[in-house]
């Protein structure tokens, strides 16, 4: 079966370690009277399928007696309880859905650096394939993509490098300037989008390096390899990136 973006997410969260943090029977948040059902998750949004909830006695719930969502971080009982529960969780910085998307983004860059016949087939989840039709794992040299740590690793960083870039934008938007006066205090947080920065062109790097390993896996010389340089086999992110040689320029694979 081809590889899906899901893996691709899972790789990335355990790649990002700060993406994720595990609660231990942290208290419910909400009114307990004995009337009401409602209750809420300190940290939110919470990573799909990794809430435990525990009563008074430290006894796991049945699943079938609360609703939760994750992303919004509830818990609704379906009878009303009396005592204080807990829960064991893993909180997330991002949800799910927008990983996957990171995910997406990190596809379309890999694609771009090095562009090859892969597309990405929805069939219950969004699989890589080798057609567009149909799901397909692709040939690459004499591996495919879905037994390969190297493709797979290179998607994971290029997933990497778009989730920089959006954080990078949000710090953008959201930088503060807070300093402490005679006239209240304000907080600095405009040096977020240059540690961001620096951070983003290490993952850069290392997207170089891999997509070298990844052509060299594949037998692919001739896509991202420098020496003996086709015109246009360099893609324009590539090239827009990246300087293969010191004071030279380039332009779609032409060194001028």
């Amino acid at each position: 079966m081809a590889y899906t973006l899901e893996e691709a997410r899972t790789a990335l969260k355990g790649r990002l370690l700060w993406l994720s943090n595990l609660i231990v029977r942290e208290p419910l948040e909400g009114l307990v009277d004995g009337t009401n059902k409602v209750f809420h998750l300190p940290y939110a949004p919470a990573q799909t399928d990794s809430v435990v909830v525990y009563d008074n006695s430290g006894v796991a719930v049945a699943t079938t007696a609360y609703t939760i969502s994750e992303e919004g971080g509830s818990v609704v009982f379906s009878t009303a309880i009396s005592t204080a529960y807990t829960a064991s969780y893993t909180y997330q910085s991002l949800t799910d859905a927008k990983l996957l998307t990171m995910c997406y983004n990190g596809f379309d860059i890999m694609q771009r650096m090095y562009p090859r016949s892969l597309y990405i087939v929805s069939s219950g989840s969004a699989y890589i394939s080798s057609t567009s039709a149909s799901v397909v794992d692709p040939d690459l040299g004499n591996v495919n993509f879905g037994d390969s740590r190297i493709q797979q690793g290179f998607l994971a960083t290029c997933s990497e490098v778009a989730l920089l870039n959006a954080l990078i934008q949000r710090a953008g938007l959201e930088a503060l300037d807070i300093r402490e006066g005679i006239t209240g205090m304000r907080i600095d947080r405009t040096k977020r989008v240059p540690a961001l920065m620096s951070i983003l062109d290490e993952a850069k790097a290392r997207a170089i390096d891999e997509a070298d390993i990844a052509a060299d896996e594949a037998g692919d010389t001739t896509s991202v390899f420098e020496g003996s340089i086709t015109p246009g086999a360099k893609s324009d992110t590539w090239t827009d990136w990246f300087d293969w040689y010191a004071d030279s320029e380039q332009d779609r694979g032409v060194i001028a």
